[in-house]
Order: structure tokens, then C-alpha cells, then sequence
């Protein structure tokens, strides 16, 4: 058996670590499954993505680029413990670390 996550990755312009109606989602950026088999996905347009998991997955981690140009507002969001149903749809927010007209 496996649990389906659907979910976005937004850029938190606003910086409150929420999604709004006038932030955007990010296009190639990973989600890591910590599961123990190495699921992952990348963001497609508009910043959603689809992955698939282990039921004893642990939590979901947005995989930026090292850079440090961005950062998660949350690091690992962790599932220990959930129960697991067949699809569950997440979404994490992201913000960059200096003010750059171009990210």
C-alpha cells in the first residue's frame, strides 16, 4: 500500500508563513518523503506536485536549492504517528532570504 500526497510550494511574499491569494507556487522544487525509500517529487506549474509514500512515512521536507538564497518556513513537516489515509494534501510556504528583484 502506499499514501498519496498532492500539495503546493508557495513563495511566501508577505512572510507569514501562510498561503495568500496573490502569493505564487514554484515551479522544480523537490519534496522529499521521509520514508526510508527515497520518494521525491518536483514541483511542476503554478508549484503543485504529486508523490507517492510508504503508510510509515515519517514527514514531508521541501528540498531547496543550497544556495541559501531561500528558506523553508517549515523544515520537515513531520506525520509520526498520523494516520494515514489514501491521499492527503499538504502545502508548505517558502520565502527568499534577500530582497532580489529577481527570485
Amino acid at each position: 500500500m502506499v499514501v498519496s500526497f498532492n500539495g503546493r510550494v508557495v513563495n511566501d511574499t508577505d512572510l507569514d508563513c501562510l498561503i495568500s491569494e496573490e502569493e505564487f507556487g514554484l515551479e522544480d522544487i523537490m519534496v522529499e518523503a521521509i520514508d526510508g525509500a527515497s520518494s521525491y517529487a518536483f514541483t511542476e506549474s503554478g508549484g503543485y506536485y504529486s508523490l507517492e509514500a510508504s503508510p510509515t512515512i515519517e514527514g514531508l521536507r521541501v528540498r531547496l536549492p543550497g544556495n541559501g538564497y531561500w528558506e523553508a518556513c517549515i523544515d520537515t513537516l513531520s506525520l509520526a504517528g498520523t494516520t494515514l489515509t489514501d491521499t492527503i494534501n499538504i502545502a508548505d510556504t517558502v520565502h527568499p532570504c534577500f530582497e532580489c528583484p529577481g527570485l
